[in-house]
């Protein structure tokens, strides 16, 4: 079954949801080390790590909602990861709870293509 990129949280796959859920909890710092097989992130291997700028107040962020749409960046990130068949993703790098960048370990073939190349 192939997903589409998702527009709403309601969109997301459980495994998703719960990658967001963090993301938006640790507010500024990382995602590391998480792998993802057949486009979804297998969260038992994630290490997340915490940014916190000395002398800044921590920002209260409501992350109670079921359902609400996405921003940009976050639908980019799991469009990316759910073309990706078995790889590491080395780091999702997170500011203000948003994904910011995306570091990916080897081989970015996705299931779909079976394509070797990579072009840009």
């Amino acid at each position: 079954m192939e997903l589409k990129t998702p527009v709403f949280a309601r969109d997301l796959v459980a495994s998703e949801r719960t990658l967001l859920d963090s993301i938006r909890a640790v507010g500024f710092g990382r995602i590391e080390h998480m792998r993802v097989v057949a486009g979804q992130p297998v969260l038992e291997t994630m290490e997340v790590v915490h940014d916190f700028k000395l002398g800044a107040r921590s920002p209260i962020r409501a992350t109670d909602r079921q359902d609400f749409g996405l921003t940009k960046e976050v639908a980019d990130l799991f469009a990316v990861l759910r073309t990706l068949e078995n790889t590491t993703v080395r780091c999702i790098k997170i500011f203000d709870g948003l994904p910011t960048h995306l570091e990916v370990e080897g081989d970015l073939r996705s299931a779909e293509s079976g394509d070797s190349n990579q072009t840009g």
